[in-house]
C-alpha cells in the first residue's frame, strides 16, 4: 500500500467552520427569543460542545499527526437544527448539515494506493480500480509516487510517510515484474 500526502484542506476547513458558526448564531438567537436561556439551561450543552470541538481542533491543528475534522460539529450542529422545533424548515437545514458532515468525511479520506498482483486499487472519494494492463509505468523514488497509465493519465505525489531504499528497491522490482508480466501476457 502507498498513501501519498494529503493536500492542504484550508478551503473545506474555512466552509465548515462558517457553517457552524452560522448554526451556533441561528441556534443562540433562537433560544434568546425563545427566552430559554434561563429556564432550559440545559440547551446550552449543544454550543459549548460545538465550541470545545472547534477549539480542540484549533489547537491541534499544527500537530503532523492530527488532521481536523468538523464532521462531528456538523452533525452535532444537525441535531440542533432537529431541537429547534419552531423554526421554519429546521429538519431541511439538519438535513444539510448532516450531508456536508458526511461529505467532509469523504472529501478527507486519504489517498491510497494498493497494489496486489491482480489490479492496482485507488481508494479516493471515489475508488478506481485499474488492471496492470493499464499501467504503463510505476516508479517509487525518492518518496515521490509516479504511476503513469496507458491512457496518458499520471498520478503523481509524494508520500505520506517517508520509505528507505529497501523498500522503494523492493517495490519497484514488484511492480516491474507485474508490467513485465501483462506485456509477456499480452504478447
Amino acid at each position: 500500500m502507498i498513501s501519498l500526502k494529503r493536500p492542504n484542506y484550508r478551503g473545506i476547513n474555512t466552509v465548515s467552520v462558517l457553517l457552524v458558526i452560522i448554526f451556533l448564531l441561528t441556534y443562540c438567537f433562537y433560544l434568546a427569543e425563545l427566552g430559554y436561556f434561563l429556564t432550559r439551561w440545559w440547551l446550552l450543552a449543544i454550543p459549548f460542545l460545538v465550541v470545545g470541538l472547534l477549539l480542540y481542533g484549533f489547537f491541534n491543528r499544527k500537530r503532523a499527526d492530527f488532521l481536523v475534522h468538523h464532521r462531528l460539529e456538523l452533525n452535532i450542529a444537525a441535531m440542533g437544527f432537529v431541537a429547534m422545533t419552531s423554526m421554519p424548515n429546521n429538519y431541511l437545514w439538519a438535513v444539510l448539515y448532516a450531508l456536508v458532515g458526511v461529505a467532509e468525511r469523504l472529501v478527507k479520506r486519504p489517498n491510497e494506493i494498493y497494489f496486489s498482483k491482480e489490479e492496482i486499487v485507488r481508494n479516493t472519494l471515489w475508488r478506481k480500480t485499474y488492471q496492470w494492463f493499464e499501467v504503463e509505468n510505476v516508479v517509487l523514488r525518492d518518496n515521490l509516487f509516479t504511476l503513469d497509465l496507458r491512457n496518458n493519465r499520471l498520478i503523481q505525489g509524494p508520500l505520506d510517510q517517508p520509505t528507505d531504499v529497501d523498500t522503494e528497491v523492493e517495490f519497484n522490482a514488484f511492480c516491474k515484474a507485474q508490467l513485465h508480466f501483462t506485456e509477456m501476457g499480452a504478447g
